[in-house]
């Protein structure tokens, strides 16, 4: 098993931790990069990561090299902190907010 992915938005109170496994896909748009998440019985959640303008791809060049095993300075053993609002901790700058959308069928 590859390292967790962590999340953790203020706003929603919610946290995750997945697996690279889990991701079905990764887009990155206009100041968002949108992340579909596998779930259990057909059930799928969504994590948005809200980027500064022009950031988005950037920050997604960035989540890709972390989840490829190339080392950067954020990634803690098994853990990379992708985004914590709470804790105000992001794998790069540029991700201004997280919102997930748990079991979004």
């Amino acid at each position: 098993m590859g390292p967790l992915l962590f999340f953790r938005s203020a706003t929603d109170e919610v946290a995750c931790a997945i697996t690279m496994d889990k991701i079905d896909a990764i887009t990155a748009g206009d100041q968002t990069i949108t992340l579909m998440v596998k779930g259990g019985a057909g059930n799928a959640s969504v994590i948005v990561l809200g980027c500064d303008d022009g950031e988005s791809e950037n920050v997604l060049k960035v989540l890709a090299a972390a989840m490829s095993g190339l080392p950067y300075a954020k990634r803690k053993d098994k853990l990379v902190v992708v985004a914590d609002d709470a804790g105000d901790e992001y794998i790069c700058a540029g991700i201004t907010t997280v919102t997930m959308t748990i079991d979004a069928t």
